[in-house]
């Protein structure tokens, strides 16, 4: 996912650039890699439409997977496919704390159920297109761990009479869960009875405390009937109203119509008060920071580092006024901290010295002075040098015949050949 691959696209958009040099997750850089062949997934069917693998360490790979699966057993691994179906784990089964699943590089449709895509623990997603159903990702009380990683959560169902919840990831308690550049948002519209979405991310403690979560350079799409983008694990009406160690960290909202990301605003049901609960760096696609929803005090960019450039959030607004959600505020391919730091050339413009060659060519490239117009100081520009004289702008003299390059230009006489001199010629 770097950032060559979405160059040109817009930012902050699914498959767009994420300002720290990568890509967004999106439909192109998600689900099963182009050019792979599938063939149908055979079994084992217990029933009809499921499947239930009960053999550790079985393997799906490039297969298009029309059945329920059902997981009941160790280090299952789905890679480089298509599901068109559920993936469950049933958490609540004592035997489930040996299970486990690994989907990656796949694309699973969760379908027309008011039921989760992939569910509901003891769980890794990395690389994967996940929509349908009502949740595309939901993680319960009884699950062991839960990671969703550079993942496109999108596209949840939703019938035009029905008045369901949706949520692009869903705990209703539990522990253990990380969410890590994913792009997720809930993203249906509300219906005619007034169901619809919950959030993009939903920590809700119905059943169990929330305890251990952390969503860390997520991008939340705008949602255009959630009232909040996130809830944060406070519940008061729950018999287990409160979560803790609970962070956000470095994630981006979309503003969206609403400028709120959601109808209401950013987020809610998050106190800092609780043990191990932070809220630290998240920001607007538009720039700013989001700060955590009240009562929480409002939050502060001193030690943020947003785009991972080296250069803290203050510095790049108060110092350098570059940009501190982009890595590369002039677009020259040098990050602004290392141009700040350790070349000293301008973080706001591709060609410091302004001798029509950029940064980056005269660093990696041309190894001149990307600060100085004439790195020789033989009176031609760099850019001059190599484009119109096509001589050495690291060197005076570049043909050693003891005339400088300027002097034999300007004598007419070739700067490439020591046979060629203003003496000996004139």
């Amino acid at each position: 996912m770097s950032s060559g691959a979405c160059a040109g696209r817009a930012k902050d958009v699914p498959g767009g650039p994420d300002g720290s040099g990568r890509c967004w997750p999106g439909p192109d850089n998600t689900g099963v890699p182009a050019g792979t062949t599938l063939t149908d997934y055979t079994g084992p069917e217990s029933e009809p439409g499921v499947c239930t693998i009960t053999t550790p360490n079985t393997t799906i790979d490039r297969k298009i997977v029309n059945c329920i699966l059902v997981i009941r057993a160790a280090n299952v691994t789905i890679t480089n496919s298509k599901l068109n179906t559920r993936v469950l784990l049933d958490v609540d089964d004592p035997e489930s704390r040996s299970w486990s699943l690994t989907i990656q590089d796949s694309e699973v449709d969760g379908g027309q159920k008011q039921l989760q895509a992939i569910g509901w623990g003891n769980l890794k997603v990395i690389r994967s297109n996940i929509h349908g159903g009502q949740n595309a990702v939901q993680c319960e009380k009884n699950s062991l761990s839960c990671l969703v990683e550079d993942s496109y959560l999108h596209g949840q169902y939703i019938p035009p009479d029905a008045d369901w919840h949706l949520d692009g990831f869903l705990s209703d308690g539990g522990q253990n869960m990380t969410l890590r550049h994913n792009y997720v948002v809930c993203d249906p519209p509300v219906n005619s009875v007034g169901g619809g979405c919950t959030a993009d991310i939903a920590f809700n403690p119905d059943f169990a405390p929330i305890n251990g979560a952390l969503v860390e350079r997520n991008l939340l799409g705008a949602s255009p009937s959630s009232a909040y983008c996130t809830y944060g694990g406070e519940k008061p009406s729950s018999p287990t109203p409160h979560s803790f160690n609970v962070v956000y960290r470095d994630n981006v909202f979309q503003r969206g119509p609403s400028g709120k990301c959601g109808v209401q605003g950013p987020a809610t049901e998050f106190l800092l008060a609780n043990t191990g609960n932070v809220w630290t760096c998240n920001t607007w696609d538009t720039g700013g920071l989001v700060d955590p929803p009240p009562p929480n005090p409002r939050g502060s960019r001193e030690t943020c580092d947003i785009d991972r450039d080296g250069l803290t959030d203050v510095a790049e607004l108060r110092r350098y006024h570059t940009d501190p959600r982009w890595q590369d505020s002039d677009a020259d391919g040098l990050t602004d901290g290392s141009e700040v730091t350790r070349y000293h050339t301008s973080p706001r413009r591709n060609d410091t010295d302004r001798d029509g060659l950029s940064d980056i060519l005269e660093i990696r490239r041309y190894h001149t002075d990307p600060r100085k117009r004439d790195t020789d100081g033989d009176g031609l520009t760099d850019a001059a040098e190599i484009r119109k004289y096509h001589t050495s702008p690291r060197k005076r003299d570049t043909d050693g015949d003891g005339s400088p390059d300027r002097v034999e230009i300007r004598a007419g006489t070739n700067p490439l050949s020591r046979r060629s001199t203003p003496g000996r010629n004139g």
